[in-house]
């Protein structure tokens, strides 16, 4: 087990120990199960939910949003259901919508100009680059998935971040097995394997040839919990403003209330690498969504940032029984 599991294992359990008190083992056990299946930005989102702003209204906020960029679009064919569908693809079950070139390209726009909006609505200053950037973050199916893969999709996007991780990655054993996660990455590219290895051990991936999802995942299995958090701390620092972006905007469209100052605290406080703890925000981020709204809201806005399939399609199924 990754110290990743491990340091967020612990939180859960403090987190269910503070739900059984106030509400019951029922509702606890499922909630921490839930909690404990968030993809890495739902997680972020939940750990540094506002005590300020307001808890927006996902689905209206998205309806608006998709009308706003239909009044904009180029192409007039393009139809406010169309929008509305890509952005509920992409932000609230994380299957990004790709077909064929065309597709790709529209889905693309509609995205930029949907983060536009968003963070506008988020209070958030945005800049066309920043939205486009935070876009294609978006547009990746590897963001909304766990720790190792998310870190790869920002370190495919946001070119030359340090890799902390890559400081435990001494011994021939741990070399291997980042060696044979490098060939699950590249496929036939394996001539790309030596200058992949190569930037790790310089401790910057300068130029990924693909998102290094494996990889990823083979460097937060034997990295120690310092370098873990040092790692996590990179991903969100101010001056990614790309990923930060990206995060508010898909908390905001899963109503959860987040702010790019909340960041900060998530940053300095939950992942300190002297000493890390996600209890107390775990605790917070479920209490502030309980101000807003009642048990079968907050399972449901958990359930669409998942990374089980199985809980998706839990989400969907009640989406269509309410209508």
């Amino acid at each position: 087990m990754s110290q990743f599991r491990r340091l967020l294992g612990r939180g859960l359990d403090e987190l269910e120990a503070r739900l059984t008190e106030s509400g019951g083992s029922t509702d606890a056990d499922e909630l921490t199960h839930l909690v404990g299946a968030l993809n890495f930005p739902g997680l972020v989102a939940l750990l540094g939910a506002s005590e300020t702003a307001g808890a927006p209204d996902a689905d209206a906020e998205l309806d608006e949003v998709a009308a706003s960029v239909a009044g904009r679009m180029s192409k007039p064919d393009v139809s406010t259901d169309r929008i509305r569908s890509i952005l509920t693809n992409t932000l609230q079950r994380g299957e990004p919508q790709v077909g064929e070139d065309d597709d790709r390209g529209l889905r693309d726009d509609i995205l930029e100009q949907a983060v536009e909006e968003l963070a506008s609505r988020a209070g958030v200053p945005v800049t066309p680059e920043q939205a486009r950037k935070a876009a294609e973050l978006l547009a990746t199916g590897e963001f909304f998935r766990d720790v190792g893969e998310a870190t790869a999709a920002v370190m495919f996007l946001v070119r030359g971040l340090p890799v902390a991780l890559r400081s435990d990655m001494h011994g021939a054993w741990r070399t291997g097995r980042v060696v044979v996660a490098i060939v699950k990455d590249v496929g036939r590219g394996v001539f790309d394997v030596p200058a992949i290895l190569a930037d790790l051990r310089d401790g910057k991936l300068d130029d990924p040839p693909v998102i290094l999802g494996h990889t990823f995942r083979a460097l937060y299995g034997f990295a120690s919990l310092r370098t873990t958090a040092e790692t996590i701390q990179e991903l969100i620092k101010p001056e990614n403003e790309s990923v930060r972006l990206a995060i508010v905007v898909y908390a905001r469209a899963n109503g959860i209330p987040l702010e790019d100052g909340d960041l900060d605290v998530v940053r300095e406080t939950v992942f300190n690498p002297d000493a890390p703890d996600l209890g107390p925000a775990l605790t917070r981020g479920v209490e502030r969504l309980a101000r807003d709204r009642d048990m079968g809201d907050i399972k449901v806005i958990l359930a669409r940032m998942s990374t089980a399939p199985v809980h998706r399609a839990w989400h969907a199924r009640l989406q269509l029984l309410l209508g």
